[in-house]
C-alpha cells in the first residue's frame, strides 16, 4: 500500500514539474506574470526603450523580463529621490542588452 502510494506521489510530482515547465507563466507566479505579453509588445515597437525606477519590486520584475526581451530594447534605470514629492531623479543608468 505505502509502496504504491509513494509511486504515484512521485509520478504525478514528476507530471506537474512537466507540466508546469512548458508554461509561459504559472499560477504561482504573482509579480510577473505578465512579462512575457508585455515583453512582446514591447519588442514590436521600431526604438524601445523601458524606462523603470529602482525599488525592490521593479529590479527583479525588470531583471525578469530583460531576459524575454530583444537585444535591441534599451533599458533605463532611475533612482527616484524618496524625500522629494515630485519623485525627482537622483542617478540613472542605461542598459542595453550587449552591456
Amino acid at each position: 500500500m505505502w509502496k504504491v502510494l509513494t509511486v504515484l506521489l512521485l509520478k504525478g510530482g514528476v507530471l506537474s514539474n512537466a507540466v508546469s515547465s512548458q508554461a509561459e507563466t504559472w499560477w504561482t507566479k504573482e509579480w510577473g506574470r505578465e512579462n512575457p505579453a508585455i515583453a512582446r509588445r514591447i519588442d514590436r515597437t521600431p526604438k524601445p526603450l523601458v524606462v523603470s525606477d529602482i525599488s525592490e519590486v521593479s529590479v527583479g520584475n525588470i531583471l525578469s523580463m530583460s531576459h524575454l526581451l530583444a537585444p535591441k530594447v534599451r533599458l533605463q534605470l532611475v533612482l527616484l529621490d524618496p524625500e522629494a514629492q515630485s519623485g525627482s531623479v537622483v542617478s540613472q543608468t542605461n542598459y542595453t542588452q550587449d552591456s
